[in-house]
């Protein structure tokens, strides 16, 4: 999504992409989750459950004393450049929620549109600053370990199973069960928005071709999709005959393109066309994780 920006220098594309990334977070947390009541997850829900029993503890406090662990933790899984990364990202977003989203008028008419709504935008922009290798501190920290840990598992389902359960032990103390159930509908959406943008991101086609001219149709894609090809040996179930499939990563707006290639060289070919996730490798997702 944010190709063009990579002409910029690393800390100049880091700090847009960071600062787009936190005022969709803060849209979602401002604007609708703030004013209408929600239990919140994360470091937030915690503090506020424990200032509820020792409310001498100013959140403030509360937050100091609960990151001190969690960043503790995560360097040892994450590394001193993540967490670097992760501070500039918490700078960010304390301006953009301080300065910009009060410039925005609030919702807060309908508490379960303001959780879907909200939600919507906080996952965006959390998918945002996890895809750019940050987070913004607190609980962040720990589903960034955790992804780490258990790499099968999305981000947005550790993020679902964290704030799930503090949202839920929030509101055995204080007895809100409609606010318990509109922080479930906005994590749900921080979820789901989060795990759609990370997933779109890198998400793309997979096309196979079968053909009787694998090294002439393979150079037209190359030339004219600018996608590279590769060639795989097959043979026809019912005639026997040799042909050759042709098979191609490239982006959905590049699949017209290919469709067109493929219908003006060889009307005969067997053009399928699959739907991927990731792609590692030259021209695609670096193999090692920046961090």
């Amino acid at each position: 999504m944010f190709r063009k920006l990579e002409v910029l220098p690393p800390f100049a594309h880091d700090l847009i992409v960071d600062f787009i990334g936190c005022i969709f977070t803060s849209l979602g947390l401002y604007n609708f989750a703030s004013q209408s009541g929600f239990l919140p997850g994360g470091i937030s829900g915690v503090s506020l459950i424990i200032q509820h029993y020792i409310p001498s503890l100013s959140l403030g406090v509360l937050n100091l004393l609960l990151n001190i662990p969690l960043v503790i933790f995560a360097f040892f899984f994450l590394g001193r450049n993540f967490l670097l990364r992760s501070m500039r990202t918490v700078v960010v977003l304390s301006i953009t929620l301080d300065l910009l989203a009060p410039l925005i008028p609030t919702y807060s008419s309908n508490p379960f549109l303001a959780a879907v709504f909200g939600g919507s935008f906080v996952g965006l922009g959390l998918g945002i600053i996890f895809s750019n290798h940050s987070s913004t501190g607190g609980a962040d920290l720990i589903v960034m370990s955790l992804k780490k840990l258990r790499p099968h598992l999305s981000l947005g389902t550790i993020t679902m199973l964290i704030d799930g359960v503090i949202i839920l032990a929030g509101g055995f103390v204080f007895g809100n069960i409609e606010a318990v159930l509109n922080g479930v509908v906005f994590t749900f959406f921080v979820t789901r928005a989060m795990d759609s943008y990370m997933s779109g991101a890198q998400a793309g086609k997979l096309a196979m071709i079968i053909t009787d001219h694998g090294k002439g149709l393979g150079r037209e894609i190359e030339s004219k999709v600018q996608r590279g090809a590769t060639l795989i040996d097959a043979t026809g179930s019912y005639t026997g005959n040799k042909k050759e499939i042709v098979m191609c990563a490239l982006s959905r707006q590049q699949l017209p393109k290919l469709r067109q290639v493929v219908t003006d060289f060889d009307p005969a070919a067997l053009l399928i066309v699959l739907e991927y996730n990731e792609v590692f490798g030259t021209g695609f997702q670096s193999f090692v994780e920046k961090h």
